[in-house]
């Protein structure tokens, strides 16, 4: 049983490092990377399901990620408390995730029509260092000052696709699929905590 979790896990990280060298190798515009990323991620878990699934039915994924009810939940998990908007744009607040050993929350929003479809992804940890998990040369990349420190912008044909930004001991990201205008990332920015 031990052995088949192995190849399991082994066959999620190999998967996980082509995904980032295609990714890596760029060419594609922001927009379809980002939206790749995300069908990458889910056909990388579908895949180790998959793959335990076929080796004895017993072997289990390791993925970190734990779904919670809402974000009092998230800070009893994690210990981190975050504040965040309801709604990002035309998105709805869908489900949140943490990881409890990393003390990292995630919330992603989607349509009412189909929530499973993720248009914005918010995270927040405590870390110094880009916890977005982007990493899409984007053409624009630039930073902008806010009333409480740098925010850094990255997207492309002036959309923001990833804001990246740090709080005290906090690192936060923003990462859009559609990409958005700068001033209105700025003001979603500011209503999170």
């Amino acid at each position: 049983m031990r052995r088949d979790r192995r190849k399991v896990s082994v066959t999620a990280l190999g998967l996980m490092l082509a995904i980032g060298a295609l990714t890596a190798c760029g060419g594609k515009q922001a927009e379809s990377q980002a939206e790749s990323q995300t069908t990458a991620s889910a056909e990388i878990t579908q895949a180790a399901e998959s793959s335990a699934a076929a080796t004895d039915g017993t072997a289990e994924t390791a993925n970190p990620w734990i779904d919670v009810r809402d974000l009092k939940e998230a800070l009893k998990e994690t210990g981190v408390e975050l504040k965040a908007p309801e709604e990002i744009g035309d998105f709805h607040l869908s489900h949140v995730q943490v990881i409890q050993d990393g003390g990292i929350v995630q919330v992603f929003y989607g349509s009412l029509a189909d929530q499973t479809e993720t248009q914005a992804l918010l995270r927040k940890a405590k870390s110094m260092e880009d916890i977005s998990g982007d990493y899409t040369v984007y053409p624009e990349d630039r930073r902008v000052s806010d009333s409480e420190g740098e925010v850094r912008l990255r997207g492309q044909d002036g959309r923001v696709y990833l804001a990246t930004w740090q709080r005290g001991d906090y690192a936060y990201s923003l990462s859009l699929a559609q990409g958005m205008e700068e001033a209105k990332v700025m003001e979603v920015i500011a209503e999170i905590q």
